[in-house]
């Protein structure tokens, strides 16, 4: 997993060259959105046996910030991304006898990503630099 996100292909290919908007919070903010939704919609697309076809109901957990800094304290962009390897869903109550407790806990399934290999990476990377490039783009 740690190879199919790897952001220091994406951001260097996309605006490492552009120093004045490295230090641009809304563009890292939106450097950052699209690379989570890539990973989202990646997961979820890779997904192993989830109760409901639909997408928007499977989630994945991340933490994610951005590290304006290296080691020397020069200035060094760059995003810290952890992802679970797999969506999680609420999975359907099985009618048993104590509704109350099912409708107050609700029941966390958790589906892993399968497949991920060379091909889906290669596809999620496409996918982040045509929309991290469209954006900017789009922004002037």
């Amino acid at each position: 997993m740690q190879d199919l996100f790897a952001q220091d292909a994406i951001y260097r290919g996309c605006d490492s060259r552009d120093q004045s908007r490295q230090a641009d919070g809304a563009s890292l903010n939106m450097v950052l959105h699209i690379l989570l939704r890539v990973i989202a919609q990646t997961l979820q697309a890779n997904n192993t046996g989830a109760y409901n076809s639909n997408n928007a109901a499977l989630h994945f957990g991340v933490i994610a910030f951005i590290h304006r800094f290296g080691s020397s304290l020069n200035e060094h962009v760059h995003f810290y991304v952890c992802a679970v390897d797999g969506v999680f869903e609420e999975a359907p109550s099985d009618g048993g006898s104590d509704a109350a407790y099912q409708t107050s806990q609700p029941r966390i399934v958790v589906h892993l990503a399968i497949g991920i290999a060379g091909e889906v990476v290669a596809q999620a990377q496409a996918s982040m630099r045509r929309r991290i490039l469209r954006a900017y783009v789009g922004r002037g």
